[in-house]
């Protein structure tokens, strides 16, 4: 049989639909891709993982419920404070910096100055908390204890027993064993900077003072007080106090509150009177500063006399302008009379032109009467004249007399023509130097409306400065008088009712956060270190097929029943009342034979005959594998012979309740026995029967399964029957085991489900590969099935 071809997915064939890999061609160190989970995944892997998860769980909870039991309680007491915002102007830009001055620190600052030592020093000077009282439970109990407790800064460190010895009171150097004080009841005792009466009987139980520096017992109070703005946008302080008790709590909180509000106002009084005396100062020398700017605006003005800047430049102005449009009038005449004259002493003008310049209107309006005169009488003249040119001629005397008085009198009005021309040019010349003037002025009004703008505004700035600086300083001396607080106390230190530490409640909800975190993070680390082998797709990613798959049953699929006719009887599937997972048992295993069949043809043109079933280890399932398979090949009517090759385990006579001690595998092996003789029948019911071979006696050698003689047996078994299965041992506990492989037709590898591990299941395969074994693929047994797998066997059972 082992010329038989090699199937497709031989493990040392070349053509391999399947991916196999190793060092030769096979491995599963490659893990298939997981980062797409799905729910199933999950849930299976919170249920495969719920006992770390739960051991993580209780271990965390169980050190937060000790924890919880055994830390010290702790006790919040808390305050709160508003910040009250500056009061005054606040709507000058000028004077930003002195506002700032006398504004209130920010919530944060008030915060911090809570916390701060001038704060914390006078509180644990006043509550002694620099001196424990050995046995009490309350640190408050010194007062209550030793009436007149007193323990200042200068208390030295140190522990110091206190000691009843013959009615008195002794206090004794713990470290240097001599008696410091002794004192009588009533009486006041000192020693190493600490006082008090000594009480009429002593305290059970307290017998030791412990001293802490005094840096150090402030530094411990710092760390017990917490301060914090109560809101972003509210001017509000929180203060909270821890203690080991409720009126220890409480007691810090009433003095850092009492030390705090001290601090603030006197701060507050300290910087009223630094304010008010800054102001003082300011006012005089702002007072100074704004009389010297009033006396140069004063004396600018009268050395400039730049007064009503603004009136002088209007009329400035409109006499420029008037002085510019006579002077333009003016210029007119002068050049029209100039031209006039200009023509007449040129000759061109004509007789009329003297006329024309008797009859110049300005000229007329602007002379005296001696030039009406002599206008009236040279009309008279030319009047004359032009009456006597008609009665005479030419060269009449008459004539002649009047043309030579026309002339003189023509030569007269030219000579007052003349003169009025020269007055016409001085009146000019006199205009434009008035302009030129008015000019001057004019360019000297900005640069003085400049100047006493500038100094108006010096006086404008320094006189509000000055208003402003006396306004505050009147409000810094009301406020250094009265004393108004700019920090209220709006709630007092609260007694606390219930420890803040430890928090039942907090530390339940984080003990629940961390365990389940806990077990979730162990479990996830299990699942990484994991290596076995679980579902189906892990298996398949090897490039070996799944033939089928086995849930979870309770028992055998096959029920063994007893003997009859001293033969083991066996019920048939549907024969023993199964479950609903029995049922689907069966079908896998019917599956399986289907699919060894399928295998066959595929193989060779018949079936598969001979089948080794192997596993990496014990405990896989393989001897259950075997014995069900071959019950429902030989249910289905195959000739079937079950070899027991695991004489180790003995596994099949166990599962199938045969009698040891009778001829088996190692006989006939050994030659000493007719094969056919060691042969076993069994029934399977309705006429059925399975043939079982079974280890025989112990193989001391396993040298035994690598002699020709199994060949042999395997082909002639193999003629007679239609289906040989056998049952060798594991692979990685008998090596030598593979070598079955050889000789049958193929083999199944069995691998359950959480148990098989990935490197075993690796050798397994790698050692079926050396020897040569044709691998037809994977039982996956005891799996978790999906629904969709037993959905079907639980309808048949409610049909049925």
């Amino acid at each position: 049989m082992s010329s038989t071809p090699s199937p497709p997915w031989n493990v040392s064939g070349s053509s391999l639909p399947y991916r196999v890999r190793s060092r030769s061609g096979f491995s599963l160190a490659d893990r298939p891709d997981r980062s797409g989970f799905e729910p199933g995944d999950v849930t299976g892997f919170l249920w495969r993982r719920r006992w770390s998860i739960v051991v993580g769980f209780v271990a965390v909870m169980a050190v937060v419920a000790a924890l919880t039991w055994l830390l010290p309680e702790r006790f919040e007491s808390s305050a709160s404070f508003l910040v009250e915002p500056p009061s005054g102007q606040n709507d000058t830009e000028a004077l930003n910096i002195l506002q700032r001055m006398d504004r209130v620190q920010n919530t944060e600052t008030e915060a911090t100055l809570l916390q701060g030592r001038r704060v914390i020093e006078p509180v644990v000077e006043r509550l002694h908390l620099q001196v424990r009282l050995e046995g009490a439970e309350d640190e408050t109990a010194l007062d209550s204890l030793f009436p007149d407790f007193e323990a200042g800064r200068q208390a030295k460190a140190g522990t110091y027993l206190l000691r009843w010895s013959g009615g008195a009171l002794q206090a004794v150097d713990e470290d240097l064993g001599g008696v410091l004080a002794t004192a009588q009841p009533g009486e006041r005792i000192s020693f190493a900077g600490i006082g008090f009466h000594v009480p009429n009987a002593p305290a059970a139980g307290v017998d030791k003072l412990a001293v802490l520096p005094f840096e150090q017992a402030v530094d411990r109070a710092r760390r017990r007080i917490s301060a914090k703005p109560a809101e972003e946008q509210a001017n509000l302080v929180r203060l909270t106090c821890d203690g080991p008790s409720a009126v220890t709590a409480q007691d810090l909180c009433r003095g850092v509150s009492d030390s705090y509000l001290a601090l603030r106002s006197e701060l507050q009084t300290a910087e009223a009177s630094a304010a008010a005396d800054f102001l003082e100062g300011q006012v005089v020398q702002v007072h100074a500063r704004l009389a010297t700017a009033e006396d140069s605006l004063q004396a600018y003005e009268e050395r400039r006399r730049a007064v009503a800047l603004q009136d002088r430049a209007t009329e400035e102005v409109r006499q420029y302008a008037d002085l510019r449009a006579q002077r333009e009038q003016l210029a007119a005449e002068h050049d029209a009379l100039a031209s006039l004259i200009e023509e007449i002493r040129g000759g061109d003008a004509g007789p009329s032109a003297y006329r024309q310049l008797a009859s110049f209107p300005t000229f007329l309006k602007n002379q005296n009467n001696v030039v009406a005169t002599l206008v009236e009488t040279l009309v008279e003249l030319e009047n004359r004249r032009s009456d006597l040119a008609v009665k005479r001629k030419t060269a009449n005397p008459e004539l002649a007399a009047l043309d030579a008085r026309i002339e003189q009198i023509d030569d007269q009005l030219l000579s007052v023509a003349t003169s009025y021309e020269r007055s016409l040019a001085a009146q000019i010349r006199s205009l434009g130097q008035a302009l030129d003037n008015h000019g001057k002025e004019l360019a000297t009004i900005p640069v003085q409306e400049v100047a006493v703008s500038r100094l108006r505004r010096q006086v404008d700035v320094l006189e509000k400065l000055y208003r402003f600086l006396q306004t505050r300083l009147q409000e810094a001396q009301v406020a250094k008088a009265v004393k108004l607080p700019n920090v209220r106390i709006v709630d007092r230190a609260s007694l606390p009712y219930q420890p803040s530490f430890p928090n039942l409640p907090l530390n339940l909800a984080i003990g629940v956060v961390l365990g389940l975190g806990t077990g979730l993070l162990g479990a996830l680390w299990r699942e990484h270190a994991d290596d076995r082998l679980r579902g189906r797709q892990e298996v398949e990613d090897s490039g070996i097929p799944v033939l089928t798959m086995v849930p979870r049953v309770r028992g055998p699929v096959a029920q063994v029943v007893g003997a009859e006719g001293g033969r083991t009887q066996i019920l048939p599937p549907g024969d023993n009342g199964d479950s609903r997972f029995d049922r689907v048992a069966e079908e896998a295993f019917r599956s399986l034979a289907f699919e060894l069949e399928i295998a066959g043809r595929r193989l060779t043109e018949e079936n598969l005959r001979s089948v080794s079933i192997t596993s990496s280890t014990r405990g896989e399932g393989k001897t259950f594998c075997a014995c069900n398979l071959a019950v429902q090949a030989a249910w289905l009517g195959k000739r079937t012979l079950l070899i027991d090759a695991d004489a180790h385990a003995h596994g099949v006579a166990r599962w199938l309740k045969l009698a040891t001690g009778r001829m088996g595998l190692g006989e006939v092996l050994r030659g000493g026995a007719d094969p056919y003789v060691a042969i076993q029948q069994i029934s399977v019911g309705s006429g059925c029967s399975l043939d079982v071979l079974q280890a025989g006696e112990y193989l001391r050698r396993s040298a035994w399964l690598l002699s020709p003689r199994l060949q042999t047996l395997i082909d002639m078994v193999s003629a007679k029957y239609d289906l040989v299965l056998i049952d060798t041992p594991p692979l990685n506990v008998l090596s030598d085991a593979a070598q079955v492989a050889s000789a049958v037709d193929g083999v199944v590898v069995v691998v359950r489900g959480g148990v098989t591990e990935r490197h075993g299941f690796e050798l397994t395969m790698q050692r079926l590969e050396r020897a040569g074994g044709r691998v037809i693929g994977v039982v996956l047994n005891d799996v978790e099935l999906p629904d969709y797998y037993t959905s079907y066997s639980g309808v048949a059972d409610d049909v049925g």
